[in-house]
């Protein structure tokens, strides 16, 4: 007989008593950039759309997140985007910053925005971190409870056989539907592998985080390291059309003089020499200059005009704080790459309490309904309704060997995760001292190198007032030019790779974000 369209009214309040828990595990789902924005695109996600900017996880608190919010407690440890030092922005206050400052020269913190919204490989660690989301409700679904319902109908046709007590048979055609429909629903109960997996489903969500932050400060430092090249570069080519120039309007004086009979054919052909060798180095340097304005360009989405120049009064770069000790204890609790380390040990961790859930007992609560119609010949016109409600218990035996080995397996795992995580450390520590000198030994470099050029200034003028006297010849005023521009290359060198030290110590513990990026710009450019 075919299956009643309208169920019975049990059927009916137990789907609809599936369909209340399904719906509250819903409302429990986070309301994260991964959760609550799932169609959100990297550049909303990046400018914020996606992201609370208060440095908390949006939406309400909720049991599980305790670890998350240990990680963001960490010093230098950020959920969101770096900000911008406003609450709520988003990517249209995002747009209107790089707006604003389109008309001037591209310094550090407007570079940085505009990679943000534009470079793809920030973009990529968006998208990775938001997948890595998902695992916290992957694994919080292993204890909530695993609706299932099913529904079959079958067309019989053929013939039965049945004998009498005199073992005469007699033939019976079959003609019949069988229809079946069932809805079930199991809660865990007691199954140490399932909290193990939700367990897990955190770490990774977490893993997420901090290899998303370890992604953000590498495409950080990245920038820095690109634009300071670019500026460097930029820096050297103009110093050297400044020397070009000056060897031009002295050649011609020098032609003069020669053309007057009152200089010396071996002065002009030492000086359009000179101009010869600088206007190669213009073209080096320009060359130079244009592949890294290309390689700034691919990050920041092909942002063109001019570089902020080097401040020339700035102070020298300094750590703070200034003990080496202070950002020793930061680098080996805030540095990106000892978080991940750190996270994938918890990973590891929860993956040898899952492989150990395998040895252990679990125990379900099974209810269901079922309705069937001519189940099969014993129950031939006949309707059934049954109700079943019990536990189900499952004791692992043996498992040929398997969870034996797979155990060994996350135990080995996690002694790896624990001797990365000391690697890590140490390795940390020891990026950390080398910026850290590299950033104080440069500024007393800076300094001296601020002397050399004063000095190379007034040896020049004192150069050229000899020449004139008839005291000193024109090579003398010639190398104190060369000297004056090689103190300026070395000075702007000194302080750019001053400021590249500078911004690797913040990587190293996780600070290099939009604020520091404004406090180069601020303080060391214009």
């Amino acid at each position: 007989m075919p299956y009643p369209d309208i169920p019975p009214f049990r059927l009916r309040c137990l789907i609809a008593a599936a369909l209340a828990v399904l719906g509250v595990a819903a409302l429990a789902e986070p309301a994260g950039a991964a959760a609550a924005f799932p169609d959100a695109t990297p550049a909303e996600m990046a400018a914020g759309g996606a992201f609370p900017a208060s440095g908390k996880a949006a939406g309400p608190s909720r049991p599980g997140s305790a670890a998350q919010a240990a990680i963001v407690a960490r010093p230098g440890f950020t959920l969101e985007p770096p900000s911008l030092g406003q609450p709520g922005w988003n990517l249209s206050t995002l747009q209107q910053l790089n707006t604003a400052a389109a008309g001037g020269a591209l310094d550090l913190a407007h570079a940085w925005r505009l990679t943000v919204l534009h470079d793809p490989n920030y973009h990529a660690a968006l998208s990775a971190r938001g997948a890595a989301q998902t695992e916290r409700r992957q694994g919080r679904a292993a204890l909530l409870p695993q609706v299932n319902a099913g529904y079959s109908r079958n067309r019989i046709t053929g013939d039965q056989t049945q004998y009498d007590a005199m073992g005469q048979g007699h033939i019976f055609d079959l003609d019949y539907d069988s229809t079946n429909a069932y809805i079930q629903l199991q809660q865990p109960i007691i199954n140490y592998g399932r909290y193990a997996d939700f367990r897990r489903g955190i770490a990774r969500a977490d893993l997420g985080i901090a290899e998303f932050h370890a992604r953000e400060q590498g495409t950080a430092l990245t920038l820095s390291q690109v634009y300071l090249r670019a500026l460097r570069t930029d820096t050297e080519w103009r110093l050297a059309e400044q020397l070009a120039d000056s060897l031009e309007k002295q050649a011609i004086a020098q032609d003069r003089l020669f053309e007057a009979n009152e200089g010396d054919r071996v002065d002009a052909q030492e000086t359009r020499a000179r101009l010869a060798l600088a206007r190669s180095e213009v073209i080096r340097a320009r060359d130079a200059r244009d592949v890294a304005l290309r390689e700034l360009a691919a990050m920041t989405g092909g942002a063109e005009g001019p570089l902020a120049a080097l401040r020339p009064q700035a102070p020298p770069p300094v750590p703070r704080p200034a003990s080496l000790d202070e950002w020793r204890a930061r680098v080996s609790q805030a540095n990106p790459a000892v978080q991940v380390a750190r996270e994938t040990l918890r990973v590891a961790e929860a993956e040898l309490q899952r492989a150990t859930g395998r040895y252990l007992p679990t125990l379900d609560l099974v209810v269901g309904y079922a309705k069937a119609d001519s189940e099969n010949l014993s129950s031939l016109s006949q309707r059934t309704n049954t109700w079943s409600a019990g536990l189900h218990a499952s004791i692992p035996l043996f498992s040929g060997g398997y969870d034996t080995a797979n155990r060994a397996r996350a135990s080995a795992e996690v002694e790896k995760a624990r001797q990365e995580l000391r690697a890590a450390q140490e390795a940390a520590e020891a990026e950390a001292v080398r910026q850290y000198t590299a950033v104080v030994g440069g500024a007393d470099r800076i300094r001296a190198l601020r002397a050399a050029v004063e000095s190379s200034e007034q040896s020049l003028e004192a150069a050229q007032a000899s020449y004139q006297y008839g005291v000193r010849s024109n090579v003398d005023v010639l190398r104190s030019q060369d000297r004056l521009y090689e103190a300026r290359l070395e000075l702007a060198d000194a302080r750019l790779s001053s400021l590249e030290a500078l911004t690797a110590l913040w990587a190293a513990t996780g600070e290099l974000n939009e604020n520091r990026f404004q406090e180069v710009s601020n303080t060391h450019l214009e």
